[in-house]
C-alpha cells in the first residue's frame, strides 16, 4: 500500500469513527494519517472539524488554520475557524478571520457569499451582511435563501418595502416557502391576496414539506385572519402551527429552577458578594417576559444620543457557565473576589465590542435575564435594572401567536401561563433580596402617556431628556426581534387588550396563571 493509499485508508476509517461519535479514535488515526502526509490540508480540516465537534474548539483553532495555510483557498476552514474563534469568546479574532475571507472569496461563489452572509448577520454587522447576501443573491445561479436572508436584514434594518419585494422575488423563482410569506405577513400582511391565501393553506396541511415551512405558513395565516377579523380562524391557525413545534419544557423542572435560584440568592449570600461587584453604571439591563415591550425599551433608550443598545445579548447566561465545576446556581456561592472582577470585565468587553466605548448607557435586552437578576446584583453593585411588564393575558396570547423557536414552552397555552407564574414568584423573590433598584415600565402606561414615561425611565437610566426619544421610530439602528416591525411605527394602542378578541380561546391560559387545574 502506498502513502497516498494509506492515507486514504485512515481518513476513511477516521470518518466512520467520526460519524458514531468516537471522537478520540477518529482523532487518532487522523494523527496516524498526518504523520505520513503532514502536509496534506484536508486531513488538517477534518482533524480540526472532529475537535470542534466534540466541543474543544480550541484545539481545532491551530488545525484550522495549518489547512488554510496549506490551502489559502480552502473556504470551509476559514468559516470553520471564524466559528471556533467565536465559541472561544475571541470576536475579533473570529471578525478578522470572515474580513479576511470575504475579501478572498469570489463573488460568483453563491454559497460562500451566503455563509459570510450568516456570520456577519451573527455578529451584528448588518451592513456587511447585507452586502454579501446581494452578492449570493445575484450569483448565477442566485441563492434564493439569500434573498430571503437579505429581505430579513432589509426588516431589521427598517427598510420593510424592499424586504417585501425581495420576498415576493424569492417566491416567484421557486416552489412556496414559509419563510417569504411569514416575512410578507409581519410586514405587510394587507398585501396578502386570495392566491397567496390557497398556496399558504396548502403550504401549511402539506404533510409531504418541511416542519418549519408548514409552521411559518400557519402562523401567516394566522396573522392574514386576524387583521382580516377573523378571529376564531386566526386563532385555529396559530394553534395548527404551534402544534407542529416540539417543546421540550418541563414546567415543574422549571418550577425546581426557580425554587433553587431563590435558594442560592438569598440575601446574606448576596450582601457578602456584592461588596466585590464592579461600581460602572453603564449597562441597563432590561428584563421581563417576551412580548411585553422589551424591545420597544431599548429602542427608546436607544435612539438617546449618549445612549446604545446591544439587542438580545446572552453573554450573562454564558458567564453563568463559567463559574466553578458545580451546578448554577449552586456555584454563586463559590464566587471570589477575582472571580467577580474577572466576569464583570469579560462582560463589559463584551458590550463595548457591539457598542463603542462612547456611549453613557448601553441596554441589554434579554428578556429572562430576569432568571440572573441576583448574578447581575453581584456582578454590578449598582445595576440598573428596568423591568418591563404588560398585562398578563396579553403578554402569554402575545407568546403564543408569535413564531418562537427558541423558547421551548411558547407553544402551549398551559406552559406560557405556568412559566409566567414562576416569573412573577421569582421577581417578587428579587424586590426583597436585591439591594439593586428596580424600575418597574408599564406598557399600557407608556401608551396612554408616551412623554411621562419617558421622562421617568431616562431619569431612571441617568440620562437627560432628550425629545429624540419620542421619535423612537426613526432612530435608525438593527432590530432583530420579533417586535422589529412594531418599533418602526409611532406608538398605538392596538395592542391593548387583543385578548379580548380571542378570549374564548383561553380558559387553558386563564387557569394556568392562577393555578387551577
Amino acid at each position: 500500500m502506498t502513502a497516498d493509499e494509506r492515507i486514504r485508508d485512515l481518513n476513511s476509517q477516521a470518518t466512520v469513527l467520526q460519524q458514531q461519535k468516537r471522537w478520540r479514535e477518529a482523532i487518532a488515526l487522523f494523527d496516524e494519517a498526518l504523520a505520513i502526509g503532514p502536509g496534506n490540508a484536508s486531513l488538517h480540516f477534518n482533524k480540526a472539524n472532529v475537535l470542534a465537534t466534540s466541543g474543544n474548539q480550541t484545539l481545532a483553532i491551530p488545525s484550522y488554520k495549518q489547512a488554510i495555510k496549506l490551502n489559502p483557498n480552502h473556504w470551509k476552514a476559514r468559516l470553520n475557524l471564524a466559528h471556533a474563534q467565536y465559541a472561544v469568546g475571541n470576536l475579533g479574532a473570529a471578525e478578522r478571520t470572515l474580513r479576511n475571507c470575504a475579501n478572498r472569496a469570489p463573488r460568483n461563489d453563491a454559497d460562500i457569499q451566503f455563509a459570510l452572509g450568516k456570520w456577519f448577520a451573527k455578529l451584528d454587522q448588518f451592513e456587511k451582511a447585507r452586502t454579501h447576501y446581494e452578492a449570493s443573491a445575484a450569483a448565477s445561479p442566485p441563492n434564493r435563501e439569500a434573498m430571503i436572508e437579505l429581505a430579513a436584514i432589509n426588516a431589521q434594518l427598517g427598510d420593510m418595502a424592499p424586504a417585501v419585494a425581495l420576498c415576493r422575488q424569492a417566491l416567484s423563482s421557486g416552489p412556496a416557502t414559509g419563510r417569504a410569506y411569514h416575512l410578507i405577513a409581519r410586514l405587510d400582511p394587507q398585501s396578502l391576496n386570495a392566491h397567496d391565501i390557497a398556496v399558504l393553506r396548502d403550504l401549511a396541511e402539506d404533510k409531504t414539506k418541511s416542519g418549519p415551512d408548514r409552521r411559518m405558513a400557519s402562523f401567516a395565516l394566522g396573522r392574514y385572519y386576524e387583521r382580516a377579523d377573523k378571529h376564531d380562524d386566526a386563532f385555529a391557525w396559530f394553534v395548527h402551527g404551534n402544534r407542529l413545534r416540539r417543546s421540550s419544557h418541563d414546567p415543574q423542572q422549571h418550577q425546581q429552577l426557580c425554587d433553587r435560584l431563590m435558594e442560592s440568592f438569598n440575601a446574606d449570600l448576596i450582601a457578602a458578594k456584592q461588596v466585590h461587584g464592579n461600581a460602572t453604571e453603564r449597562p441597563i439591563f432590561i428584563i421581563g417576559m417576551p412580548r411585553s415591550g422589551t424591545t420597544l425599551c431599548e429602542q427608546i433608550i436607544a435612539s438617546h444620543p449618549q445612549a446604545a443598545g446591544v439587542g438580545e445579548l446572552d453573554e450573562l447566561k454564558n458567564l453563568t457557565t463559567q463559574i466553578g465545576s458545580s451546578t448554577y446556581p449552586e456555584n454563586i456561592a463559590k464566587l471570589t473576589r477575582s472571580d467577580v472582577a474577572r466576569l464583570a470585565a469579560r462582560y463589559l468587553k463584551r458590550i463595548d465590542q457591539l457598542a463603542g466605548s462612547d456611549a453613557l448607557r448601553i441596554a441589554d435586552k434579554w428578556p429572562t435575564n430576569f432568571l440572573h437578576l441576583g448574578f447581575i446584583a453581584i456582578l454590578f453593585c449598582n445595576a440598573r435594572v428596568v423591568h418591563c411588564q404588560r398585562d398578563p393575558l396579553d403578554t402569554c396570547l402575545s407568546i403564543f401567536t408569535e413564531n418562537f423557536t427558541g423558547v421551548a414552552y411558547s407553544n402551549d397555552l398551559q406552559h406560557i401561563g405556568s412559566f409566567y407564574r414562576q416569573y412573577r414568584r421569582l421577581m417578587t423573590h428579587w424586590t426583597k433580596v436585591l439591594p439593586v433598584t428596580i424600575f418597574n415600565l408599564s406598557y399600557e402606561s407608556l401608551v396612554e402617556n408616551q412623554e411621562k414615561a419617558t421622562r421617568d425611565l431616562l431619569e431612571f437610566c441617568g440620562l437627560d431628556w432628550n425629545p429624540a426619544c419620542l421619535d423612537f421610530h426613526s432612530t435608525k439602528r438593527a432590530v432583530k426581534t420579533t417586535s422589529m416591525q412594531q418599533v418602526r411605527q409611532p406608538l398605538y394602542s392596538r395592542s391593548v387588550g387583543r385578548w379580548k378578541k380571542f378570549q374564548r380561546h383561553l380558559d387553558p391560559l386563564r387557569h394556568a396563571l392562577t393555578n387551577r387545574s
